[in-house]
């Protein structure tokens, strides 16, 4: 009997009998794959950590900010002459400023 089953599981199938799954019946997560699972799902977008730091120049004769974006080295902007001033640019500006930096990859 054992026999004349593998022969139609693998006529059926084409699959060698040793792999005994229904024809396509998923038996195993492996064939549970589902597209329409997936397309359910939203895409997952995360936001990169980006920090703004307003930081005094070492010669103390002013301000910039100080930027930090992931997998990039640190950059300075500005030339500010208060810290005030630098804050005050990180408030105001810096969103305009990340959308337009590198095309509004790290916005």
């Amino acid at each position: 009997m054992r026999q004349l089953t593998d022969a139609r599981n693998k006529r059926a199938c084409g699959r060698p009998a040793a792999r005994q799954f229904d024809c396509g019946k998923p038996k195993a997560l492996a064939w549970a794959r589902d597209p329409r699972h997936n397309a359910k799902m939203p895409p997952i977008k995360t936001k990169p950590n980006v920090e703004f730091r307003p930081t005094e120049m070492r010669s103390g004769s002013g301000w910039f900010v100080l930027v930090i974006l992931p997998k990039v080295p640190p950059l300075q902007l500005g030339g500010f002459k208060t810290e005030e001033e630098a804050k005050d640019w990180v408030l105001r500006k810096s969103k305009g400023w990340l959308k337009e930096y590198e095309g509004g990859r790290y916005a």
